[in-house]
Formats: structure tokens, C-alpha cells, sequence
């Protein structure tokens, strides 16, 4: 199992080059994506060919997780292909013009429920944003949990439990105040779980790596890199 970092900024990219939160996740000859924010369709495209995506997993509807959602209804128009999306339902203009399309086919997704994306196995849970978002647990021969965008609350643990590698929305100082998991919260999630963590949705104005110096087995999310689970 596999993990491609797509993109791993948040709410916005600051330099040239970056893109916000997308990954692909490779499986045998499952491609799912989880989400797909600004810049992140290139990357992806690049790696693989629309025809051969199995899934696409969005969080949630802030933009800097589902922009390129819209540029990929371009590319596929003319196109015979159809891909499933995982999605909680909502009637928002926002849902409507992300997957109002005839490439898309909708997968309304609920918590603590089970669905298959080719070869991966996929369990959802509801997280604490400001909008409604969803963590997922994808299970191959290795197990990745994706936080998506929370904080941490009581639940968490228990949603990641049995996840070999923790994806997390973690790059926040402990003195952040916001809808956002903090460092000290993030070691308690891995400590409790035993997981790996992959620290991503990095803000500019806040340096990753500095924060998590003193832990060097946490991995701060590069993009372009592939990390095998």
C-alpha cells in the first residue's frame, strides 16, 4: 500500500508550486484519492491516468480540499468515464456545482459504515469542523486513517484504532486556538494508537518541521513524495 502526497497545504498555498490537501492512496490495482484541493489535479494526472482512478474520498466542501474537483469535470467531459465519489450529502450550491456531473457517481457516506473501493476497505467517521467532515479508515494489507480537518475529541482515538499510519491535520503550535489538532494532541493520537504520523495541512506562517523537531519518527507531508505504508 502506498501514499502519494498530492498536496498538503491548508487553507491556501503560499509559494509557487504548492498545492492544498490531496493524496493518492495505491493498492494492488485500486487508486483511491482523498480529496483534491487547488493544484492537486496535476500532480495526480501525472501519477495516473482517469481511467484507472477507482475513488475519490472528499472530507469535506471547504475549498482547499475540493477546487480541483471542478477542473477534473473538465477533463473527464468528453469522456465515457465514471468515478465513484465518497461523499456526505448535502443540498448546498457548493455540492451542486462540485458534483453535478455525468463522470460522477455519488456515494452518500455515513459514520462507522463500511464500503468497498475496489480492493481497499473503507470506514468513515464523523470529525469535529466547522463544516461536515469525515476521517477515513482505508484498510489494504496496511491500514491508513485520515483524520481530514478536526480537532481533537473524544472519539478520535477510538475511530484510528488498529491504523498503522495516521495521516493528521497536526501542524499547528499547542498555542493555536482553532478548528485545527495541535502537536500535543497529534503525540497523543499516535501514542494512544501506536501508529506512524504524517503531519499535513501545513498554513504558511507556520514552519512543520521546527515543531516536530524534537520527534523525529512524526514525518512532516512532502508533496511529490510516495510514502510506502
Amino acid at each position: 500500500m502506498k501514499l502519494e502526497i498530492l498536496g498538503c497545504h491548508g487553507p491556501y498555498a503560499g509559494r509557487p508550486g504548492e498545492a492544498t490537501s490531496g493524496y493518492l492512496v495505491r493498492y494492488g490495482n485500486t487508486r483511491l484519492v482523498a480529496d483534491l484541493g487547488s493544484g492537486t489535479l496535476a500532480r495526480l494526472l501525472d501519477s495516473v491516468t482517469p481511467d484507472k482512478i477507482d475513488g475519490i474520498f472528499l472530507s469535506h466542501l471547504h475549498y482547499d480540499h475540493t477546487s480541483d474537483m471542478l477542473t477534473l469535470k473538465y477533463a473527464l467531459e468528453n469522456t465515457p468515464i465514471v468515478i465513484d465519489v465518497f461523499a456526505a450529502e448535502q443540498k448546498t450550491n457548493w455540492y451542486l456545482e462540485l458534483l453535478n456531473s455525468k463522470n460522477f457517481n455519488i456515494v452518500p457516506i455515513a459514520t462507522e459504515t463500511q464500503y468497498k473501493c475496489g480492493d481497499l476497505k473503507l470506514v468513515f467517521f464523523k470529525v469535529e469542523h466547522p463544516v461536515e467532515t469525515y476521517a477515513v479508515k482505508i484498510k489494504g494489507d496496511k491500514t491508513l486513517f485520515y483524520t481530514g480537518d478536526t480537532v481533537y475529541f473524544e472519539g478520535l482515538e477510538k475511530a484510528a484504532e488498529g491504523a498503522d499510519v495516521i495521516l493528521a491535520d497536526c501542524a499547528k503550535p499547542d498555542y493555536f486556538r482553532g478548528p485545527h489538532m495541535v502537536k500535543r494532541d497529534a503525540l497523543k493520537l499516535v501514542r494512544a494508537t501506536g501508529a506512524k504520523l504524517i503531519v499535513t495541512h501545513i498554513a504558511s506562517g507556520y514552519d512543520a518541521k521546527t515543531l516536530y523537531a524534537d520527534i523525529p519518527e512524526a514525518e512532516i507531508a512532502e508533496e511529490g513524495k510516495v510514502y510506502e505504508l
